[in-house]
């Protein structure tokens, strides 16, 4: 199972993916870039892993507390990534 977790409620973003054996992890100091950031970060840590977008099988994404420019691109982001692929679940946290 692929899992994809996108946190950019706050100016410190999280990227995170489970591939079912290893969690990578992407941590960043983006002064609130999300717009500019979001996209480069997500696609590091598919290469990294070797797998696609349409090879995800849950994307998670963080609907707040938080800055509403934010958590708006996360949740805009992850819509995006779910058009691609039909069989992908969204979850809010």
């Amino acid at each position: 199972m692929n899992i994809l977790i996108i946190n950019t409620a706050f100016d410190n973003a999280d990227y995170s993916l489970y591939n079912g054996e290893d969690i990578k992890l992407i941590k960043t100091d983006s002064n609130a870039k999300h717009s500019e950031t979001s996209l480069v970060n997500v696609d590091t840590l598919l290469n990294e892993a070797g797998i696609r977008v349409v090879d995800l099988d849950v994307i998670a994404v963080n609907l707040g507390p938080g800055s509403f420019t934010g958590i708006r691109i996360g949740v805009a982001l992850v819509k995006g990534f779910a058009s691609a692929c039909d069989n992908v679940k969204l979850i809010g946290f």
